[in-house]
């Protein structure tokens, strides 16, 4: 929900969406995004980010079931994954994230 009204928002916007998701379909996304990557964070990582301006990070473990079940699994895909990402992102030197949990 979250990730939907921002990526509407910024498509408004006239900015360039890249959605990334290893649940979603692009179809999902009803085009909203100008390219679609189903892809895990920890695999798009190992990619450039050359040309971004900004990076709008929501992605998490969401369900509190799995949070439970595997307290581990959930810590590296929310905390250690998040960190990654701004080490990445300071790398890249790009200055503007949004992050949500």
């Amino acid at each position: 929900m979250i990730g939907t009204k921002q990526n509407e928002r910024s498509n408004n916007r006239g900015d360039v969406v890249i959605g990334i998701d290893k649940e979603r379909e692009k179809g999902e996304y009803k085009e909203r995004e100008h390219s679609f990557i189903r892809s895990t964070v920890q695999d798009f990582l190992k990619h450039s980010f050359a040309g971004f301006d900004a990076i709008i990070h929501l992605a998490a473990t969401v369900s509190v079931i799995k949070t439970i079940e595997d307290p581990i699994g959930s810590h590296d895909n929310n905390a250690t994954l998040t960190l990654k990402l701004l080490e990445k992102v300071k790398e890249m030197g790009i200055n503007k994230i949004v992050f949500t949990s």
